[in-house]
């Protein structure tokens, strides 16, 4: 069902994701946007995942980082993790407590959780790319209109 939450593990911990309401994941997709700006703009010119160098994705990152401010990807962080719970706890609150010294676990459970919640916005972003898109052959019109 849309509404149930979607689990995963990182770690040893056991997290739930539970979906975003739709105008508030609207302007969520909306801010990811303009702040993935860069790393889109990538993975766009790629025919495959072999055509992006390290230094392509480090370049990537830091327009991220240059596209959102500190208050901004905070507010972000604070938005997927109102939706989620580890171990059974809520984070919504806790979040900046209980990942104190766990970066390596925070960024891979925040990038998981983006990852479940903008899926379809994702995949409406793949499949917008040129390069992969199907390839059509164009029809004549069956008559011509004076």
């Amino acid at each position: 069902m849309a509404n149930e939450p979607q689990s995963f593990e990182i770690d040893g911990h056991t997290f739930e994701v539970y979906p975003l309401m739709g105008r508030e994941a609207l302007r969520l997709a909306r801010r990811l946007s303009s702040y993935l700006s860069g790393i889109l703009a990538i993975g766009a010119s790629a025919q495959s995942e072999e055509d992006i160098s390290v230094s392509d994705l480090q370049q990537g990152i830091e327009q991220f980082f240059r596209n959102c401010s500190e208050k901004e990807f905070e507010e972000f962080a604070d938005k997927m993790y109102s939706k989620m719970t580890m171990d059974g706890r809520k984070l919504d609150k806790d979040w900046n407590t209980i990942f104190m010294g766990e970066m390596g676990l925070m960024f891979k459970s925040l990038m998981e959780s983006v990852k479940i919640q903008f899926k379809d916005f994702f995949s409406i972003l793949e499949n917008s790319v040129p390069s992969k898109m199907p390839t059509t052959t164009p029809k004549k019109p069956s008559r011509l209109i004076d």
